[in-house]
């Protein structure tokens, strides 16, 4: 019987959690062998697929085992900085031989994360009532959370909200053995960065506890604390992470959350008001939906009529609320805005901060946690207070409420995910480009933002490799010297015959065409500027303009 309750845990909230992803979706990235709606996405998806891609073709035995030579070459070779999500491109990677030539896991992950943000919603929800349809319609208001469903614009391994779930489990259970900790920090180290610092930041909030005085659990941590950290090295060693000598970039104090955030729905999310982003307010996005707003209102009338009898003690989850403060103010960042266009006040971050601020430049991300543990306490707070007769009705408008409000997002990216992708690349000219070339340089490897995806999914399935792409971190030290070494080039002539060079700029093309040397083609192919050393395949008769 116990185990039938425990089948029946996952079960129930998993079928909740996939009813949301196919409401928001259609289902349509369950096919492994569909990349339409990737291709399409006018977000990072290209880069996180083409990423992996290239990923599949190195070598088994490599180390770091997340090493991507073929994607970026020197400047960030890992498949950490493609946000491909590590985990599971080392997992598909070891049976690459039966994998189709097109494949991506991308859609299973999505899938996978409603179930399991819906299975830890119901189990944190275990932790206060024993009544199954009070867990489904509280696990359904957290699924229908605004922050995780906007990452469906095209940041896969962010959709990972589950993971923050799971820390706050952990946390609440008060019971979270050492290894159960270390395993989910790792696994989140091997999904994404920014995850991996929220949850680290949950796990403190757990651990600070056991330094209270007269703890018997003391000598527990001193274990903890060597055997995470020697986890984590490896982990991140492992996957990729340091193949860059510095991840810092700019950004911090852009990419922030509002004081206003949680209260403004833009475009897309709201059926009953919308407000526009500015800048990279959007990093900030929290909107809490109209459900959580009704629970917001509803739970504080109650906490204000029992403010007496059932006081909120604060004290014991004072870690807790002291890392979410610190979560909220690094979110808000060292720009302070009412909503945007009214900045109240800014300061200098403390020079020593400025390595964390930026690494993490979009720290509106940081609001995430707090988002979850605020909804946590008040659905907590509203079972406990409300009367017995009331929960359930009253859940259940939440919850209809969050999901009308959620109507026109949940129209549009289903829309988006039935997209047909057309290749760009027509010209029979790219069909001979790996018969003559093994790498393509793009000049400059940075310089061409989404256009370099249509040239980059050539290469992939060819097995070259090219110098550039779109990359969430590179090495700044090596793509000084990779520029350098192609401003050379294209001002002496001197092209290497094994590459194919590829032109973003019309300076660099004009330099290039100026000074071109010795035999090969010059031209434009599908509207890519060229140039092809030794080129003997086809030119007009493929569509190739030649322009030297």
């Amino acid at each position: 019987m116990t185990d039938l309750f425990r089948i029946r845990n996952v079960l129930i909230p998993a079928a909740i959690g996939l009813i949301v992803f196919l409401a928001f979706t259609g289902g349509h990235g369950l096919n492994p062998l569909r990349v339409d709606w990737i291709m399409s996405s006018d977000g990072d998806a290209p880069q996180q697929y083409v990423g992996w891609n290239f990923f599949r073709h190195s070598p088994y035995l490599q180390f770091p085992l997340g090493l991507n030579p073929g994607y970026g070459e020197v400047i960030g070779s890992s498949i950490v900085f493609s946000d491909s999500i590590p985990l599971l491109a080392i997992l598909f990677k070891l049976v690459r031989g039966v994998l189709p030539d097109q494949f991506q896991y991308f859609g299973l992950w999505i899938a996978a994360c409603f179930a399991l943000q819906a299975v830890f919603a119901w189990a944190i929800l275990s932790l206060r009532t024993t009544d199954n349809v009070i867990k489904a319609l509280g696990c359904a208001l957290l699924t229908l959370s605004p922050p995780m469903l906007w990452r469906l614009h095209g940041h896969e391994a962010l959709i990972g909200h589950w993971l923050l779930l799971a820390a706050l489990y952990l946390y609440l259970t008060n019971r979270g053995r050492m290894w159960h900790w270390i395993l989910l920090i790792c696994v989140t180290a091997s999904i994404h960065a920014y995850l991996l610092a929220m949850v680290a930041g949950i796990w403190f909030a757990d651990r600070v506890r056991l330094l209270a005085p007269g703890s018997a659990r003391l000598k527990q941590l001193a274990v903890e604390l060597p055997c995470l950290a020697v986890a984590v090295l490896i982990t991140t060693w492992s996957v990729g992470y340091y193949m860059v000598r510095s991840v810092v970039s700019g950004g911090f104090g852009t990419y922030r959350v509002t004081l206003t955030s949680p209260f403004r729905a833009e475009a897309i999310w709201s059926i009953w008001s919308s407000y526009g982003f500015l800048g990279g307010d959007y990093e900030g996005f929290c909107y809490i939906g109209a459900g959580v707003l009704l629970l917001f209102v509803t739970t504080a009338v109650l906490i204000i009529k029992h403010r007496k009898n059932a006081p909120i003690a604060w004290g014991t989850h004072a870690s807790l609320i002291f890392v979410c403060a610190l979560f909220y103010l690094f979110a808000l960042s060292n720009r302070v805005s009412l909503g945007g266009r009214h900045e109240l006040f800014q300061y200098p971050m403390p020079a020593f901060l400025t390595g964390f601020t930026s690494t993490f430049r979009a720290s509106g991300r940081f609001i995430w946690p707090v988002f979850y543990a605020a909804i946590v306490f008040l659905l907590f707070r509203f079972i406990k207070l409300s009367p017995r007769k009331w929960v359930v009705p009253l859940l259940c408008v939440f919850v209809v409420f969050q999901a009308t409000d959620l109507i026109k997002a949940s129209k549009y990216f289903r829309s988006q995910w039935t997209q047909q992708w057309t290749p760009s690349l027509t010209s029979d000219f790219w069909k001979e480009v790996p018969r003559h070339y093994k790498r393509i340089a793009f000049v400059m490897p940075l310089d061409g933002g989404y256009t370099y995806v249509p040239i980059a999914f050539m290469a992939s399935n060819a097995k070259m490799t090219i110098n550039g792409g779109n990359l969430a971190r590179v090495d700044f030290d090596k793509l000084g010297q990779v520029q350098a070494q192609l401003q050379d080039t294209i001002e002496h002539g001197t092209y290497s015959p094994d590459t194919l060079y590829v032109f973003h700029t019309p300076q660099s093309w004009a330099t290039a065409k100026a000074n071109f040397k010795g035999d090969g083609f010059v031209g434009t192919v599908d509207n890519y500027d060229v140039i092809a050393p030794g080129w003997h395949g086809c030119t007009t008769s493929c569509g190739a303009l030649a322009n030297k």
